[in-house]
């Protein structure tokens, strides 16, 4: 993802730079606080094709680093 282009990053920041400054200013909650890389996501897809997923069935699976602070977008209110 070009971070320059898309207005995300300060100009003539280098590729690592852009990357911290998004994180810091658009994703600060992310646990590993960099993009993931093709083959981590590649990973995940092919566990969940695999019959070690047999058991992993009906759930939402995000390859997202960690950004969401909870898994639902509003805390349950019970009244």
């Amino acid at each position: 993802m070009d971070l320059q282009l898309k207005g995300l990053a300060s100009p003539g920041a280098t590729a690592e730079q852009a990357e911290k400054e998004f994180f810091e200013k658009y994703r600060p909650t992310s646990l590993i606080q960099r993009m993931a890389e093709e083959r981590e996501v590649a990973s995940l897809v092919a566990y969940l094709a695999s019959p070690l997923a047999a058991a992993t069935n009906g759930a939402a699976v995000r390859a997202e680093g960690g950004i969401l602070r909870t898994i639902l977008e509003r805390p349950w209110r019970w009244t």
